[in-house]
C-alpha cells in the first residue's frame, strides 16, 4: 500500500505517469482488487499522452499493449473468456507482445470450446517468422489438446512426438549447463556462463535463437549487455589515439574497464542462469504434460 501511494503522487503530465499507473495495476492485482486493477490498466490503454520523444512513444505503446494483456489475463482468471478474447484482440499487430497475446487468446477460445478459432490462432503463431523469433513451446501442447478434444488421436500423437523430439535436446542441454553452476562456489564463476553463450562463437548448441530472444527480454540483462557494448566502443576509441596517450592513460583506463567488465559479466551470468532455470522448469512441465496427453491417447 505504501508503494501504491508513492506511485499515485506522480504527475499526470509526467512521461512516467502511465508507468506508475501500470505498477498500481500490478499492486491491485496482487492484492486481489481486480476491479481496481482493470480500471488502472484500462486508464493506460485509453490515455491520450503526448510523449516527449520517439523512444518514449514506443515505450508507451508497448505499455498499453501490456496493459491490455493484463486486463485479458484477469478476465481469463475469472473464466470470463469472451471478455478476455476481446482485450487480447486489441493488442497492436506491430507490437512485440502480439505473438504472446495470440497464444493466450488461443487458450481463451479453447476454454470456451471454439476449437476452430483456437487452431487458427495457433496456425498464425506457428508460421516460420514467429517460430524463429518467439519461444512459445506451449503452443504445440495446446494444439495437441485441441486435436485431442476433436478426437483426432493420430494427429495428437504425431504432434506431441514431434514436440518431444524438438524440445527434449534443448531441455537436456539446459539441465546439464545449470548443473555446472549448481553450488554457491560455482555461482561465483557465473561470468563463465555468460561467456559460454554470448562470446563463444564456436559453441555448438541445441538451444534455438528464440529462447535467447526470450531471455534477453529481461531488462536487467539487456541493460548489462548494452553497457558492455559501450565499453567495447570506448576501448576501440582508446586504441585509435596517439601512442603517447594510448600507452599511458589509455592502458590504465583499459585495466579499469576490464575489472568492471568482469564484474558486469558475473551479474549477467547470474541473471542468465536464473532465466535458464525458469525455461528448464517450463520445458520440463510441458514435457510431462505431453507425455500425459499421449498416455490418454493410448
Amino acid at each position: 500500500s505504501a508503494s501504491a501511494k508513492f506511485f499515485q503522487q506522480i504527475s499526470t503530465k509526467s512521461d512516467l505517469f502511465l508507468r506508475a499507473k501500470y505498477y498500481e495495476g500490478i499492486i491491485h492485482t496482487q492484492r486481489g482488487k481486480l476491479k481496481s486493477a482493470v480500471k488502472a490498466f484500462r486508464d493506460i490503454y485509453q490515455a491520450n499522452v503526448q510523449p516527449s520523444s520517439a523512444e518514449t512513444l514506443q515505450s508507451l505503446e508497448e505499455l498499453k499493449d501490456v496493459a491490455l494483456i493484463n486486463i485479458a489475463r484477469i478476465y481469463y482468471g475469472l473464466q470470463r473468456y469472451d471478455n478476455a478474447d476481446k482485450y487480447y484482440s486489441l493488442v497492436n499487430r506491430d507490437s512485440i507482445y502480439w505473438p504472446q497475446s495470440l497464444f493466450e487468446r488461443a487458450w481463451a477460445t479453447f476454454m470456451r470450446n471454439d476449437l476452430n478459432h483456437s487452431l487458427g490462432l495457433l496456425l498464425t503463431i506457428n508460421s516460420p517468422f514467429f517460430d524463429e523469433y518467439e519461444f512459445l513451446p506451449e503452443v504445440t501442447i495446446l494444439r495437441g489438446l485441441a486435436y485431442f478434444t476433436l478426437c483426432e488421436y493420430s494427429d495428437v500423437d504425431r504432434i506431441l512426438l514431434e514436440y518431444e523430439s524438438r524440445y527434449q535436446p534443448m531441455r537436456a542441454e539446459l539441465k546439464a549447463f545449470l548443473a555446472r553452476y549448481a553450488t554457491p562456489e560455482k555461482q561465483k564463476l557465473a561470468d563463465q556462463a555468460y561467456e559460454d553463450y554470448f562470446e563463444n562463437t564456436e559453441k555448438v548448441s541445441d538451444l534455438e535463437k528464440s529462447i535467447f530472444l526470450r531471455i534477453l527480454r529481461n531488462r536487467d540483462l539487456t541493460g548489462i549487455v548494452a553497457h558492455m557494448d559501450r565499453m567495447d566502443a570506448e576501448e576501440d576509441l582508446i586504441d585509435q589515439q596517439k601512442s603517447i596517450w594510448r600507452d599511458s592513460i589509455g592502458a590504465h583506463l583499459k585495466k579499469v574497464m576490464e575489472k568492471d567488465r568482469r564484474r558486469y559479466k558475473r551479474r549477467a551470468g547470474r541473471i542468465l542462469l536464473k532465466e535458464m532455470a525458469q525455461q528448464n522448469d517450463y520445458l520440463g512441465d510441458l514435457m510431462s504434460q505431453s507425455q500425459i496427453i499421449r498416455f490418454e491417447v493410448v
